[in-house]
This record gives C-alpha cells, sequence and structure tokens, in this order.
C-alpha cells in the first residue's frame, strides 16, 4: 500500500510538472516587466500605441501593453471640457478609457473588479466580444504606477479561455514597474 502511494505521488508530481508553462520575462524600456508564456512570440501588427504586443495565431492569444503618463492624463482632466468629469486617480483613468475609447458593440458578461498588482492599485475587467464570427475573452488590467498608468490587455478565443485562465491571470499579475 505504502508502494502505490509513493507511486501515485510521483506520478502526480511528474503530471504537474508537465503541465507547468514556461514563461519569459520581457522587460520594456526600464518602465516595467512581464512574465509571458514562452509560446508567445513578439508582434507589432500596425499598433504603434503598444510598448509590449505578442500573441500566438495557434493558441489565438495576445497581449498587448500601453501606456501613458499620468501627466498627460491630468493634463487632459485639467484641460479638456470632454474629461472633466473624471478624477485624476486609476479609478478616472479607467472611466476615460472605458467611456470614450472602447467600442462595446457585440459584448457581454461584463465583470469588473478592484485589485493589487505588485503593490499598485489596479482594475480588472473581463468582458467577452463576438467579431467577424468569433467569441473573445477580453482580460484588461489598469494599473496605477509611480507616474504612469499602464493598460495590460489579453484576449483569446473563448474556446481557449478555460485551459488558459491560470496562464493568463499569472502573466497579467506578473506585471512590475521598474
Amino acid at each position: 500500500m505504502k508502494k502505490l502511494l509513493i507511486i501515485l505521488l510521483a506520478l502526480a508530481i511528474s503530471i504537474s510538472a508537465i503541465s507547468q508553462e514556461d514563461f519569459q520575462t520581457i522587460k520594456v524600456y526600464d518602465l516595467y516587466s512581464i512574465s509571458l508564456p514562452s509560446f508567445l512570440v513578439p508582434t507589432h501588427d500596425n499598433n504603434n500605441e503598444a510598448s509590449l504586443m505578442y500573441m500566438s495565431y495557434e493558441k489565438s492569444y495576445y497581449v498587448k501593453v500601453t501606456e501613458q503618463t499620468k501627466q498627460t492624463i491630468h493634463n487632459l482632466v485639467d484641460f479638456n471640457v470632454e474629461y472633466k468629469s473624471f478624477t485624476k486617480d486609476i479609478k478616472g483613468y479607467f472611466d476615460m478609457i472605458d467611456q470614450t475609447s472602447l467600442d462595446y458593440s457585440l459584448c457581454y458578461a461584463f465583470r469588473k473588479k478592484d485589485t493589487i498588482v505588485n503593490g499598485m492599485k489596479a482594475i480588472s475587467y473581463t468582458y467577452n466580444k463576438r467579431t467577424e464570427g468569433f467569441d473573445y475573452k477580453i482580460i484588461s488590467l489598469y494599473v496605477e504606477g509611480k507616474d504612469t498608468y499602464y493598460q495590460i490587455n489579453s484576449w483569446i478565443l473563448n474556446e481557449n479561455y478555460n485551459s488558459h485562465k491560470d496562464i493568463i491571470e499569472q502573466s497579467m499579475f506578473s506585471f512590475k514597474e521598474l
């Protein structure tokens, strides 16, 4: 009986080791670092706003990071009538992006949650979107750094989400301001 338990324990350990994904830590402009699954590769896909963009065509999984200085966002609030109602914090940054930039047509199952990412205030925002006949899960993390607001976006085909949910969460919450 004892040998059987040892064999089962060894088997469980080896299976869990196989299922763990390798990660690569990416540093960007001495601003931040993030750990991404090694199956993601860099891309630019004509997105000049993103400081980081990685993807896997095979898994239909994408990660993008953009950032804005707090001063830029606060100046918009101070000097642009359209943005006067927004606060100068992570909530105001989220509301500004949410209400002025995002297209929610064909979106459903919204979930918003205040959270902390490596000691920084953040907002996690998840929803589903149907586009070109496909359903995607979009996971966004809005992070308030020392002098910068960051937006980390991941999107993946809904059918692939459950098998990659832990990897996505581990990646997004690995974000660190340098």
